[in-house]
């Protein structure tokens, strides 16, 4: 995988659109992370129409049920801490190659 710091560099010596690339991919891993909220809605409402129509439902059925929501929750939570530390490190990036961009034109003029 390749490190920010490497990234850093990368984008030192290459256009804005970059920076635009990886934002994007962002965007894509939240549009991801949406449809994984959206499937774990779609279970726990047919979990919940499954004991409308039961008179006689095991616990255990109920507490595994749970113990997967809170695990694919945990899961997206964790993934979202890392996607906020990237989008941080990419704005300073792009802080970062505005300065740079800035300064090289002023040494032009």
């Amino acid at each position: 995988m390749v490190q920010m710091d490497q990234l850093t560099d990368f984008i030192k010596n290459h256009d804005e659109d970059f920076v635009n690339l990886l934002i994007n991919s962002l965007i894509i891993e939240e549009k991801s992370i949406a449809k994984i909220l959206e499937g774990e809605g779609k279970l726990i409402n047919l979990f919940v129409k499954e004991l409308n129509n039961k008179n006689n439902v095991a616990t255990q059925d109920i507490l595994n049920v749970n113990r997967s929501i809170t695990d694919s929750l945990r899961t997206i939570l964790e993934k979202e801490k890392l996607m906020n530390e990237k989008l941080i490190k990419l704005m300073r990036i792009h802080e970062d190659h505005k300065v740079n961009l800035s300064m090289r034109s002023k040494k032009k003029t």
